[in-house]
């Protein structure tokens, strides 16, 4: 299990959505109430740590939020943006996190960026 105490989820996804909308400003209108998405998604930053050590749980998860998330019409630019506020965000709400608890993160992420049909692997 990840999600340690010292994880500071509101903070993570203040500052995941602070980012996203100052770079993808765009972005905020295809969120009619951001407060139920803040909740989700600190519900998805804990099922992510809870999911340590169980990828094919956490792959099935991820491919599920993805399908989601699908049809918002988001593109290439809005992926890397949403992939760089995560990163900031995840930083942010858990300076504690050790490499490879970020990269557990991290690849949930990429398989939420899979389940949306982007394949960000050969882009910055």
């Amino acid at each position: 299990m990840l999600s340690k105490p010292e994880f500071n989820f509101g903070l993570a996804v203040e500052t995941f959505y602070d980012v996203l909308f100052k770079n993808a400003p765009e972005v905020e209108a295809m969120f009619s109430d951001t407060s139920n998405h803040a909740t989700m998604m600190i519900v998805a930053l804990q099922s992510i740590g809870e999911k340590a050590n169980q990828d094919r749980f956490l792959a099935d998860y991820m491919t599920m939020l993805g399908s989601k998330h699908k049809g918002y019409g988001l593109t290439t630019a809005h992926m890397k943006i949403g992939r760089a506020a995560f990163e900031q965000a995840i930083e942010v709400g858990c300076k504690t996190l050790s490499s490879d608890e970020k990269a557990h993160y991290l690849q949930a992420f990429t398989n939420l960026e899979l389940a949306m049909g982007f394949d960000m692997s050969g882009q910055k």
